[in-house]
């Protein structure tokens, strides 16, 4: 399980359109202490599917992994669960292979929450998931320096 995705039995799913941090990026936290960037997302993501018991329903299967798209019932209202993730800061657009993001909506909430320093963004050293997979996919073979 990660801040977007998640088992059940022998099927695997991951909301559509939308990046938790990776697991073992860091950032320094209020208090001055290296934490874990993925463990944040996942706590945000866990907390969000406990307290408002989203609903998905399947996008793509591709292979072995479905795409959904989940709404969370919050009061009388039902919301998008990738937008309530990237609007309060701990998830992030994800991005294509061009850099684009899937949703143009999920771009927007990023940005809002990044200008307002919402969630992870309030943290100076937080590194966009997508910036630290090019670095990775980037750096030579065998080179585990970072």
């Amino acid at each position: 399980m990660t801040g977007e995705s998640w088992s059940d039995g022998a099927k695997n799913y991951r909301l559509y359109g939308v990046q938790s941090c990776l697991r073992s990026t860091t950032y320094t936290n209020g208090a001055g202490q290296l934490a874990d960037c993925g463990d944040a997302s996942l706590a945000m993501f866990a907390a969000y599917i406990k307290d408002t018991k989203p609903v998905c329903a399947p996008v793509i299967v591709l292979g072995e992994l479905t795409y959904v798209m989940c709404y969370s019932s919050v009061g009388d209202q039902q919301l998008d669960l990738g937008t309530l993730l990237i609007s309060s800061g701990f998830a992030f657009a994800a991005l294509d292979k061009d850099g684009l993001p899937y949703s143009a909506n999920y771009a927007v909430a990023e940005q809002t929450a990044r200008e307002e320093k919402r969630g992870l963004w309030q943290f100076s050293d937080v590194q966009h998931p997508a910036i630290a997979l090019a670095i990775q996919a980037n750096r030579p073979a065998g080179n585990s320096q970072q």
